[in-house]
């Protein structure tokens, strides 16, 4: 960045507080620019959290080819559909396809259960939003980004698979409604900030859009993903939905430390 601001950032939680510097721009800031951040504190926080699960004795039964959790629905916030959106619009046309052939499968079964309108149309109700999510689940229909039972773009997932991360069996993810899945706890979910930033700055309800659907909410609310803020004042914003107060100026930036 050119011209940046670095923030003195201290971030409050039951892990005890969490210290860093934050480089961002003086520019004009989309949404989307956001989540790279909010995933540098997610990944933070998951670390502090696991490791005081390690202390207690309980280790995680999370491995790559469970994929349990990727067969159930996503929760993005409006910045990360955004995120998921680009990235996979921006990778090649060999690499894309199955990708989106995957998506528009998911979208004509979500359209075939009369799900589309629940996080498509105006209205929004987390009550409606949560039942149709589990009859999702139960339809089979499961993340479009999911190949060879891992996560194709691992590196750049969202903050709940992030956070999600359980001590239990890791068979009972697969059946949660039958089984006390026990999910290593979180202070905050990351994803939740940057909902009720959006909400706030748009004059909207807070919602979550299911992954299936990042694609098509993207495309048709393209004006807003080209909206910008002044950088600091978006930052301010997520720092305060977080539940920190403003952060202070200060000199070169680094992720926020234990």
């Amino acid at each position: 960045m050119q011209d940046a601001i670095v923030f003195e950032v201290q971030l409050r939680s039951a892990l005890g507080p969490l210290r860093g510097r934050v480089a961002v721009d003086r520019g004009p800031m989309r949404l989307v620019e956001l989540v790279e951040q909010a995933q540098g504190m997610a990944d933070l926080l998951v670390r502090k959290s696991i490791e005081r699960e390690a202390r207690e004795g309980r280790s995680l039964s999370c491995q790559r080819g469970c994929a349990a959790c990727c067969r159930q629905p996503v929760p993005l916030s409006i910045p990360e559909v955004f995120y998921v959106a680009e990235r996979i619009r921006a990778l090649p046309a060999a690499a894309q396809g199955p990708k989106l052939a995957r998506f528009r499968a998911a979208e004509a079964s979500l359209d075939r259960l009369g799900l589309l309108p629940v996080w498509l149309g105006n209205e929004y109700d987390d009550e409606r939003a949560y039942e149709s999510a589990l009859t999702a689940m139960r339809a089979g229909i499961f993340c479009p980004l999911l190949e060879r039972d891992a996560c194709s773009i691992h590196a750049e997932r969202p903050l709940r698979c992030r956070e999600y991360n359980v001590t239990s069996p890791a068979a009972w993810c697969a059946e949660p409604e039958q089984h006390p899945v026990r999910t290593v706890p979180m202070t905050t979910p990351l994803s939740a900030p940057l909902a009720r930033l959006a909400a706030e700055l748009t004059g909207t309800p807070v919602r979550l859009i299911p992954l299936t659907l990042a694609l098509q909410w993207a495309d048709q609310h393209r004006e807003l993903g080209a909206r910008t803020w002044p950088g600091p004042e978006l930052f301010e914003g997520f720092l305060r939905h977080f539940g920190n107060g403003p952060a202070s100026e200060s000199g070169e930036g680094n992720p926020p430390e234990g």
